[in-house]
């Protein structure tokens, strides 16, 4: 075979798999393309655009802004309000996840148990998290409302007063702690444990 026919058949596998990449690559932004462009926009965007306006000292009302560099994040360091809201966001992430992980575990001990009633109880512990907001907060509000609800009516049997969860801000994170370790048990370990799922047959 001459080199000239070598030659041509080499261009010819070299724009066959042009041809092939060119495909592929039309395919991907076909299928993919459009949420690309979809996080870009509603993800990237905002989170790039929030990084640069927190440079700025931006007055509410006001059409125009002053460049400032990182003296709204020494601020908020150094600042009462910004060490408070270290304190806070702390203590909700250590009792949020050890709550989850605590709870969780203890009760993957108990579902995997030979007990009875046992799917009813996989199922309960599991139904909270497809539960919507609003339905969450209707149960909750139920329960904590202090004049009226079922956790005061509760106490108030014991002879004790419920607390002010919406008025005392250590209670109010309290509440919240206990509303979310609830609404979100069903994504602690226990739920990925082979036997511990609520469609499992006991």
């Amino acid at each position: 075979m001459s080199s000239a026919v070598q030659t041509e058949q080499e261009r010819t596998r070299v724009r066959a798999h042009r041809r092939r990449q060119s495909k592929n690559w039309s395919l991907f932004l076909l299928f993919a393309g459009p949420n690309i462009l979809l996080i870009l926009a509603f993800i990237y965007y905002p989170l790039f655009s929030n990084m640069y306006y927190s440079t700025l000292d931006w007055r509410l009302g006001s059409s125009s802004a002053t460049q400032i560099g990182l003296e709204n994040y020494a601020a908020f360091f150094t600042s009462d309000s910004g060490l408070e809201v270290w304190r806070v966001t702390a203590i909700f992430t250590a009792g949020a996840v050890l709550g989850s992980m605590i709870l969780g575990l203890l009760i993957a001990l108990v579902l995997n148990k030979k007990i009875p009633g046992k799917t009813a109880a996989r199922t309960a512990v599991f139904s909270p998290y497809v539960l919507s907001g609003v339905g969450v907060a209707m149960v909750w509000n139920f329960i904590f409302d202090p004049t009226r609800g079922g956790l005061s009516h509760i106490l108030g049997f014991f002879g004790v007063s419920s607390p002010e969860w919406y008025l005392n801000e250590d209670w109010s994170l309290f509440m919240v702690i206990i509303v979310y370790v609830w609404k979100n048990l069903a994504t602690a370990p226990w739920s990925s444990w082979p036997d511990c799922s609520p469609s499992r047959r006991t």
